[in-house]
């Protein structure tokens, strides 16, 4: 059966129900009216198609006539639509509903002021809904952008409507960045999507292109793509769970892989601290350690184990003499940020000790670009999707280093958007042009918020049929065998009993495995099992292209929740269909909602319970968890949307002002890379980067109209002192990229402000001596080259001392983090080999004045080494400020000038 179409049979509601039901569930605050009188006439054109043959070419024909016509709007629709219902007819086989047709009616009328989100449930047939809307306001002459929850969806919604939008002489097509590289390196030519009609894409891609074209010069999205029309399906999550997710795209800015020794040293001396916890408890407990006191102590005492962290720590870090006296180095660019940064560090070493867990918070995976195992978030508390492209700032590395896994270096944000900014662009003071569909809009106050945050009506649109889901009581107890118990025993009564089909979702991937491996161990048929916890695994979905059939058990998480069409078989809907086994309180009402929405889709059969595990009742539960999510729309109504909107007011104004700066400095990439992490490490010292800080304060709620007016006048000084660098010689905050000026002034100046790590500078600066036969060229190149041998060394003792340290925290010398480090030894004896290779020639020929020198450059990655260093090493290499040697060759002065008269 095609997928967009679904089964008519007589207990569909009648259309006179439709319209009572309407205005039952929108408190008759709508004009229903023009809708019957829209649909009358609808109705009636459609008459002329109904049963005749009339292909695409003549439909087209029809269009085309109806555009030239140039009719008001409200005629234009009247004229179209039937036009459409006949095109999908002979695309799909199917026509639309009349419900259907009532939602498309209430977008086309709805007030030209205010966006419009429509309710419809789980199974009603949105996607058709979104295709006709998308046509019609296409064929208006307006741009139109889809908006998906991922990427993936944005491209198989694309390919698979192609040929219909094609029907209409629409183009249609998709976001394509997929991946980090393609994030980073999205070529020019991946921007033509935008020249289509309409494009699908998720928020990361369409926010990251816009950034791209104005933020980093490239002409993706440029004025050509207007923000006419957004279309958004599931616009609950999208526009509330997600409203504080903030797309980034990052800039290579140089130093920040030398915080390494900060990660480890913080996170060592937690585990002291845990330690001396241990001892306590042991004398404490004449037991021995009892594992419920312990976490109970951890999570009680919090603030005070954090509090002693940054006692230690700051004592530690901020000594910054005495650290380069130890041979530890931290960039002097960097200091300030480093002593802003202390605290968070100390809180997400915390975290990542005490609260986040493998296969809960976090899954780890492979990096396919650099082909090591890292970190990767989950949503478990939302729709349980791994998050690609996702970092924890901060917390990432003090996991890394918790599962022995590679360090990667932190990133500072420069170039943002956040989701709330994304969707004003389509709202200006005449139109809004928001289209929002979800099968869940909540309590009042997750409406009231939608309404806040983006000027939107709400409207219900009743189900086609009546709702057939059994809701059960729920089952709660504190006692683990209980409750494990009662989890097994409904399987068994729904699966095995019943013959029915049960879906549980539980809030952890690993909570799936352990139930799966029970069930095996019980000797349930492996066939009959399905997991379903990962999106990044293709063939944990394959079991969605088909029917579930009776006795079917499906194991996962919140992933089979939002927008997952589990379909059911015709002899298991008999049989009284899907049950859905909720194990825990979801954060919000309509994510529960969407989660029991599995069930009963389309009129099927189904039912849903709570088997909760908890010391609290269940009404408690529920009662908290509203609490909770009215106290977080008070704070997006209040205080979230008022710094958000700050947030955006001064990138904007940042993103016009790197412009001129480009015009008066030209070309000059290195300056223009050093200004925009001045002012990345502007906005973490506003902390304008951390925007739910002061939510974090039970005092938050107030909104302070003061420290925003005085961010706005230290942002002023701040473009006023970048002003001041370009006049003369520019000033570079980051010694570490001066190098790549190629000009010997900086690089003097760079190894004046960073002797150790300015290895760049000094072989740039070499190279230009060598090349300019400058003055005592041959001593200043021995004395570069013996400073570069010395600091090599140097940096060789820093990563045995970090060795030290895993050693202390029991990391295991095969583990990834141990083997990255060791790995950095062995480079940097190469690196000190060939160095010594070319200082011996120098040493050599330095007072021999018939000899003479020339240089050649050798990129890191050509150089033959014994071994092959993995991309992540060379990476970090890069970051001294150079991407080459230089290898010195010596040459015979006075045969060069008989032969070439030198």
């Amino acid at each position: 059966m095609n997928k967009f179409a679904l089964d008519i049979d007589s207990k569909e509601k009648n259309i006179e129900n439709l319209y009572k039901e309407i205005e039952t569930l929108n408190k008759n605050d709508i004009n229903i009216n023009q809708i019957k009188n829209a649909f009358i006439q609808i109705k009636k054109e459609y008459k002329h198609y109904y049963n005749g043959y009339f292909d695409d070419d003549y439909l087209r024909s029809k269009i085309y006539k109806i555009i030239k016509e140039k009719n008001n709007k409200y005629n234009f629709y009247i004229s179209l639509i039937p036009i459409l219902i006949k095109a999908c007819k002979n695309k799909f086989g199917y026509e639309p509903r009349d419900i259907q047709l009532i939602a498309l009616l209430f977008f086309l009328l709805k007030e030209v002021n205010k966006g419009l989100i429509e309710q419809i449930n789980t199974g009603e047939g949105k996607t058709i809904i979104i295709a006709f809307l998308a046509i019609i306001k296409a064929l208006e002459g307006k741009k139109i952008d889809i908006l998906t929850s991922s990427c993936v969806l944005a491209e198989r919604d694309a390919k698979e409507m192609k040929d219909f939008y094609n029907l209409f002489g629409l183009s249609v097509d998709y976001c394509k960045a997929n991946n980090d590289k393609e994030l980073r390196e999205k070529k020019l030519e991946n921007f033509k999507c935008y020249n289509a009609d309409i494009v699908y894409g998720d928020t990361l891609s369409f926010e990251a292109d816009i950034l791209r074209t104005n933020f980093m010069g490239i002409i993706g999205r440029g004025k050509k793509r207007p923000f006419d029309c957004i279309i958004i399906d599931e616009i609950d999550n999208i526009c509330l769970d997600n409203i504080k997710n903030i797309t980034e795209l990052l800039d290579d800015f140089h130093g920040y892989k030398f915080l390494e020794y900060i990660y480890l040293y913080i996170y060592y001396k937690l585990s002291e601290i845990d330690k001396e916890i241990k001892q306590y408890l042991k004398i404490e407990n004449s037991n021995g350690i009892i594992e419920n006191s312990y976490q109970l102590f951890i999570l009680n005492n919090k603030n005070n184990i954090i509090n002693k962290l940054i006692e230690l720590s700051q004592e530690e870090l901020l000594d910054f003499n005495r650290l380069a006296q130890k041979n530890i180095i931290i960039p002097e660019h960097l200091h300030n940020f480093v002593e802003k940064r202390i605290e968070k560090w100390c809180e997400s070493a915390y975290d990542a000790m005490y609260i986040y867990k493998e296969n809960k918070e976090y899954i780890i995976s492979k990096d396919p670009e650099y082909n090591f195992r890292t970190i990767k978030p989950v949503d478990f508390s939302n729709t349980g999707v791994i998050k690609e492209n996702t970092v924890w700032t901060g917390l990432h590395q003090f996991l890394e280093i918790k599962e022995g896994l590679s360090l990667t270096e932190e990133n500072i944000n420069s170039c943002y958007m956040s989701n709330l900014t994304f969707f004003k662009k389509y709202i200006s003071n005449i139109e809004n042009n928001i289209y929002g569909l979800t099968g869940t809009l909540g309590t009042n106050q997750s409406q009231n918020a939608l309404q806040i945050l983006y000027n939107l009506n709400l409207l219900f649109i009743p189900s086609f049929k009546d709702r057939k889901f059994i809701p059960l009581s729920p089952k709660i107890t504190n006692n683990l065998k209980i409750y494990n118990d009662l989890l097994i025993n409904e399987i068994i009564e729904i699966s095995i009993n019943q013959q029915r089909a049960v879906l549980i979702i539980f809030k952890y991937i690993e909570e799936v495995n352990e139930l799966y491996q029970v069930l095996l161990n019980m000797g349930f048929p492996k066939e009959k099992l399905i997991k379903y916890t990962r999106n990044d695994i293709i063939e944990q979905q394959e079991f969605l292209n088909s029917e579930i059939q009776c006795g079917s058990i499906i194991l996962s998480t919140n992933l089979s929740g939002r927008g997952t069409d589990i379909k059911i078989s015709g002899l298991l809907d008999k049989k009284n269909g899907l049950h859905v086994i909720l194990t825990f309180v979801p954060t919000s009402k309509r994510i529960e909602d969407q989660a029991f929405g599995r069930a009963g889709r389309k009129g099927e059969n189904g039912s849903g319970r709570f088997i909760i595990y908890s010391e609290k009742p269940f009404n408690q539960l529920i009662a908290e968890r509203d609490d909770r999510e009215n106290k977080d729309f008070t704070f997006l109504t209040e205080v979230y949307r008022k710094k958000i909107d700050l947030f955006a007011e001064i990138f904007e104004d940042f993103s016009d002002f790197l412009k001129i700066i480009e015009s008066k400095i030209g070309n000059d990439d290195i300056a223009i890379l050093d200004i925009k992490e001045k002012w990345a490490l502007f906005l973490v010292k506003h902390e304008l980067t951390d925007i739910e800080k002061e939510y974090k304060d039970e005092k938050s709620l107030q909104f302070n109209e003061k420290s925003f007016e005085l961010i706005k006048l230290e942002y002023k000084k701040f473009k006023s002192s970048i002003f001041n660098d370009i006049k003369g010689n520019y000033n570079y905050s980051n010694p570490l990229i001066m190098s790549k000026t190629k000009l010997v002034h900086n690089c003097d100046e760079a190894v004046r402000r960073s002797p150790i790590l300015a290895l760049g500078a000094y072989m740039y600066r070499s190279f230009e001596n060598v090349n300019n036969r400058s003055e005592n060229y041959k001593n200043n190149i021995l004395s570069d080259f013996e400073h570069l041998e010395r600091n090599l060394i140097i940096l060789k003792n820093q990563f045995l001392y970090y060795e030290e340290i895993m050693n202390k925290l029991q990391i295991s010398k095969d583990s990834d983090l141990f083997l990255q480090n060791k790995e950095k030894i062995e480079f940097i004896e190469e690196i000190y080999s060939f160095i010594d290779k070319n200082l011996k020639i120098v040493k050599n020929y330095v007072n021999q004045n018939n000899y003479e020198f020339y240089a050649k450059r050798v990129y890191l990655t050509d150089l033959k080494f014994e071994k092959k260093y993995s991309k992540d090493i060379i990476e970090y290499f890069k970051d001294f400020g150079g991407i080459c040697l230089f290898e010195l060759r010596p040459y015979i002065k006075s045969l060069l000038s008989y032969f070439f008269g030198f």
